[in-house]
């Protein structure tokens, strides 16, 4: 499996009124994706779910090869949010919003993109930060390993290795127990006041913890 992660706060000041940037919505949507965003009850939630599934799928095709374009317009979005596709790289994803607040409209919409079969799909979730996005984002990954794994999260790391010519200067994140690397894709994503993770299976390697 390969995954990848995407949330946006949709309070954000980049956020807000996205979908009245022409120039902005036609760089980063396909024309289909651009006229679902057009007819929609919430064109920001809807633009900024499209944009958040090209992330997450960006952050999964990286995994395969460090070449993965981060163009988002080259990434196609289903008009139902089912899939997100890479040339041949077609992706399963996910794209949950929580309920709705008295404003009519959700707070975020969070991405998840990837491979494999559905019924073995990722577990993720998102939610406000405390403080350290960065430390919010690994600790809630690591909870939630650990959960599958039946250890402590203190005995869970997520590291990533430098690579030139990344974005950041770094690969992409990958998660160790008592320093010994864990077979399970991982991604994280902060932006504004939440963050979220998604972590492929770890219980294959119970018979170690």
């Amino acid at each position: 499996m390969i995954v990848g992660n995407d949330v946006v706060d949709l309070d954000d000041p980049e956020a807000r009124g996205a979908a009245r940037r022409d120039r902005f919505v036609r760089r980063i949507l396909r024309p289909a994706e651009r006229r679902a965003v057009e007819a929609s009850s919430d064109p920001d939630a809807a633009l900024w779910a499209r944009f958040a599934a090209k992330e997450a799928a960006y952050k999964a095709a990286v995994r395969l090869h460090g070449g993965a374009p981060s163009a988002p317009a080259a990434y196609e979005v289903a008009e139902d949010l089912a899939w997100v596709r890479l040339h041949a790289l077609r992706l399963h994803l996910v794209v949950e919003t929580p309920a709705p607040r008295a404003s009519g409209r959700p707070a975020f919409v969070h991405a998840v993109a990837f491979s494999g079969d559905w019924d073995d799909r990722p577990r993720f979730a998102a939610g406000p930060h405390r403080g350290d996005p960065g430390a919010d984002a690994r600790s809630l990954l690591a909870e939630s390993a650990a959960a599958s794994l039946g250890c402590d999260p203190s005995r869970l790391r997520i590291v990533r290795d430098p690579i030139a010519g990344s974005w950041d200067g770094f690969g992409p994140p990958r998660l160790h127990l008592d320093g010994l690397p864990l077979p399970a894709p991982v991604s994280l994503s902060h932006h504004g006041r939440f963050v979220a993770y998604a972590h492929g299976a770890v219980a294959q390697r119970r018979r170690h913890v």
